[in-house]
């Protein structure tokens, strides 16, 4: 749902600072075919299925957050992250933005990474 609001420009809010959402615990009796210690089935399949095309996405991916000051934009680190690499995926701004400094900024944070994993081992 994240993905389809995302991939068609609506923007995505974040509410769960503001927002106290209540669900319901119960079994999957009512699912067939389900199975495992954690109910696998027809729909977990199709939800795994999903996973690489198009990309899961999360409330991490969201384009705004409501605060108790009102909407504002996400530019928390985690919204950020997460955004970043979903970039191909979507065409909101930042990931615009992302998809055109990835190939100045991935170089030296990979030899960085490279240097901290020599340095340790």
């Amino acid at each position: 749902m994240i993905y389809r609001a995302r991939s068609l420009g609506i923007p995505v809010v974040d509410a769960t600072q503001s927002v106290d959402a209540v669900h319901q615990n119960h079994d999957y009796s009512h699912v067939p075919l389900r199975s495992g210690q954690r109910w696998s089935g027809p729909e977990a399949k199709a939800n795994a299925a999903l996973a690489g095309d198009p990309p899961l996405m999360s409330l991490h991916h969201a384009t705004h957050v409501l605060t108790p000051r009102g909407i504002r934009r996400a530019t928390g680190i985690r919204y950020l992250r997460a955004r970043w690499h979903t970039r191909g995926a979507v065409d909101g701004g930042f990931e615009k933005v992302a998809r055109s400094v990835a190939p100045l900024v991935t170089p030296p944070v990979r030899l960085v990474r490279a240097l901290r994993n020599r340095a340790i081992a």
